[in-house]
């Protein structure tokens, strides 16, 4: 004779690596009751066939685990492209960091600086950023701005450098 609980179908995996661990036992009333009362409750039959006993369920998961496998590796490879960096080359510091769109300041000064003060932009140069005088960080030509003018003008070159 097998006791079953009322959960024993939903057993998953978990609770058949840990069953030994779950073990329910009672003062048996009669001494002939005492092997069926003290076995463990997660020891059931039906806790130890696996949940997925036909191949049938597998063959429609992989096609969808496959899809999705290779939509997140392209994502992930689209957006390590559209990263670029300022490093300071003695110390390693990332002083700006482009993702896309988004610029990331890790100099919280000069961050302070490009959105309030912006990138100056000199006289020759105005037709390219539509005849603004200066580039804040909000602003769509912000990143062309930054790298073209700013950077050649306020960073040493040898000591800091763009990384892709």
């Amino acid at each position: 004779m097998t006791w079953y609980i009322e959960n024993d179908s939903k057993v998953g995996n978990l609770a058949r690596r840990l069953r030994k661990l779950f073990a329910w036992s009672e003062r048996p009333l009669c001494k002939h009751k005492e092997r069926v009362m003290t076995k463990n409750v997660l020891h059931s039959q039906r806790s130890q066939k696996p949940i997925f006993e036909s191949f049938a369920v597998y063959k429609k998961i992989i096609p969808w685990i496959t899809i999705l496998s290779i939509l997140g590796a392209t994502f992930i490879y689209s957006q390590k492209d559209n990263k670029m960096k300022l490093i300071n080359v003695k110390s390693g510091f990332i002083v700006v960091e482009y993702q896309g769109d988004k610029t990331i300041f890790h100099d919280r000064v000069l961050e302070k600086e490009m959105t309030v003060r912006g990138v100056i932009i000199p006289p020759p140069l105005r037709s390219e950023y539509g005849g603004k005088s200066s580039v804040r960080l909000n602003e769509i030509e912000f990143q062309k701005a930054f790298k073209d003018v700013y950077c050649k003008q306020a960073f040493n070159p040898q000591s800091y450098q763009w990384d892709h």
